[in-house]
């Protein structure tokens, strides 16, 4: 594939460049663009004091934070605490200076990054849970500024649809991207209950998609998929993920995925340079 043909591809930073900094960090999010990212996702949830903070929730306890050192729910901890708390040992890297950011930061970041580049980046924000308090502190804070409203989108699960809903009746400009977990669902409809304009496929670990072709269904499953991702792209936009192996890189661009999410920036890349 040559250059010409890879402008038609589109590369998503989950979390920005987990590999080599910490998740949802500042130094994360722009090692991804400069590995070539066209927009990245960060996570949100709430303080004790009601402000968006840039953090992941431990999967064994959704009230706790990762990455910082502390055993306090978040729900507990103000703003001014969450931020001075240091990031556990393991995160650490000579000379940076890592800690948790507050949803305001980021967004001042993408709307300087994009009043001078070249080629504007996206921000997909992710309420971590679906409270009406949360999503209308992400959406207020979007909606201040015209171009951010543009560059924006809210992400979540198919089952906290509810976010998504509330997002287009608090400001119907900004973009919603739904993600998908099954393969066999009606994307579209799944979108339409939504109120989402993006559908973005698979996300687990395990791609559902690659399972699927090597299932009972058959050889003819990669064309009735390929016919499906046709027939979606024609109503919405569509994106798929997590890409985070060659082979699964290479199944999503082979069943028609332009838009592609994955933790790996470099890697993607290289996969679609030398197809």
């Amino acid at each position: 594939m040559n250059l010409d043909n890879l402008e038609n591809f589109e590369i998503y930073a989950h979390r920005g460049a987990p590999t080599d900094h910490p998740e949802n960090s500042l130094q994360s999010i722009k090692q991804a663009i400069a590995e070539g990212a066209g927009g990245f996702e960060c996570d949100v949830m709430l303080t004790s004091d009601n402000q968006p903070v840039i953090v992941h929730p431990l999967y064994y306890n959704p009230r706790k934070p990762r990455l910082v050192d502390t055993k306090e729910k978040l729900s507990r901890l103000s703003w001014q605490e969450l931020k001075e708390l240091p990031f556990k040992p393991r995160h650490f890297r000579p000379g940076e200076n890592y800690r948790i950011h507050h949803l305001d930061e980021i967004l001042e970041f993408v709307a300087q990054y994009n009043r001078s580049a070249p080629k504007k980046i996206r921000c997909f924000i992710e309420p971590k849970t679906a409270d009406q308090r949360l999503v209308k502190e992400i959406v207020s804070r979007v909606s201040q500024d015209t171009g951010l409203a543009a560059d924006c989108s809210i992400i979540t699960f198919a089952f906290r649809a509810d976010s998504l809903r509330w997002t287009k009746q608090l400001d119907p400009r900004i973009n919603t991207t739904v993600i998908v977990l099954n393969p066999l669902r009606d994307w579209i409809n799944e979108a339409r209950k939504a109120q989402a304009d993006t559908v973005a496929l698979g996300w687990a670990l395990l791609n559902h998609f690659r399972f699927l072709n090597s299932s009972k269904h058959g050889r003819g499953a990669m064309a009735r998929i390929q016919k499906k991702v046709a027939r979606t792209a024609e109503r919405l936009e569509l994106m798929g993920g997590l890409a985070n192996s060659k082979a699964n890189a290479r199944w999503l661009v082979d069943i028609g995925i332009k838009k592609i999410w994955t933790d790996n920036v470099g890697m993607v890349k290289s996969i679609l340079e030398n197809r």
